[in-house]
C-alpha cells in the first residue's frame, strides 16, 4: 500500500491517477490520510478534521510524523509514502518565506523544488522513511494541463488551476462536483502516451514519478 498526505481532494485524485498509471497498480492500493479520501468532500466539516487539508496541515503532519509513523509501523503491507504540497504559497511565512526569481531564470523549477524538498525534510526531521515527494510547481493542475491545453511548459504557468478551468474540457463538465470533474480530467493519464506527454512537459512531475518508481522497485 502507498500512503498519501495531500493538500486537497482534487490533488489526491490527480496523484492517484498518476501513480496507478505509472506503477501499473490499482488506485485502491493508494490510501490518502489527509484529506481522508474514504469520506465525502461535501461532509468534510461535519465528519471530522481528517477530511480537510491544506499546506499548513501538510506541514503539521510532517512535523508530528504520527500518520507517517503509524503507516510504516502498523501496516504490514506499507510500501512507501507520498507527501504532496503545491508551491504557489511558498512565499508565505511558515512555509518557505520566499520563492526563487522566476523571470529569466532557467533554473527556477529546480531551485524551487529543491528548496521545498529541503523544507519538508526539515519539518519531518531526521528519518529513514521511504518517501516520494509530490512537489508541484505552483499547483498540481499544471501536471494535467498538457492534456487539455497547448501549453508546453506547464510548470511556468502562474495559475494552473485557473488556466485549467478556462479550458473547453473543464467547461463541458460544468454542473458536476469538483471531485467528479477532476476524475474525468485525469482519466486520460491511463494511456502511457498521455502520461509521457505530461511527464516530459513538467520538471516537477517527472521528478515525482521518478522518485515513486525508485521507491516502488526498491522495496
Amino acid at each position: 500500500m502507498i500512503g498519501l498526505i495531500a493538500e486537497g481532494i482534487t490533488d489526491v485524485i490527480i496523484i492517484k491517477h498518476l501513480l496507478a498509471s505509472h506503477l501499473g497498480i490499482d488506485s485502491s492500493e493508494i490510501r490518502a490520510f489527509r484529506p481522508d479520501d474514504v469520506k465525502d468532500e461535501t461532509d468534510k466539516f461535519s465528519q471530522g478534521i481528517n477530511t480537510f487539508s491544506n499546506w499548513t496541515i501538510v506541514k503539521e503532519e510532517c512535523r508530528s510524523r504520527k500518520i507517517i509513523e503509524n503507516f510504516f509501523n502498523n501496516l504490514p503491507d506499507s510500501d512507501f509514502f507520498v507527501i504532496h504540497i503545491d508551491t504557489d504559497r511558498a512565499f508565505e511565512a511558515g512555509y518557505n518565506g520566499s520563492k526563487p526569481t522566476k523571470a529569466g531564470n532557467t533554473d527556477y523549477c529546480q531551485e524551487l523544488r529543491t528548496a521545498i524538498y529541503n523544507r519538508i525534510n526539515m519539518w519531518i526531521g531526521p528519518h529513514t522513511f521511504r518517501i516520494a515527494y509530490a512537489i508541484a510547481i505552483e499547483e498540481t493542475e499544471a501536471w494535467i494541463l498538457p492534456i487539455h491545453s497547448s501549453n508546453s511548459n506547464p510548470d511556468l504557468v502562474s495559475n494552473p488551476k485557473s488556466t485549467l478551468q478556462r479550458t473547453s474540457t473543464y467547461q463541458k463538465l460544468q454542473g458536476r462536483r469538483e471531485p467528479a470533474k477532476y476524475n474525468e480530467l485525469a482519466k486520460p493519464l491511463k494511456k502511457a502516451k498521455t502520461l509521457a506527454l505530461c511527464s516530459q512537459a513538467s520538471y516537477s512531475l517527472n521528478n515525482f514519478l521518478t522518485e515513486a518508481e525508485d521507491q516502488f522497485h526498491n522495496l
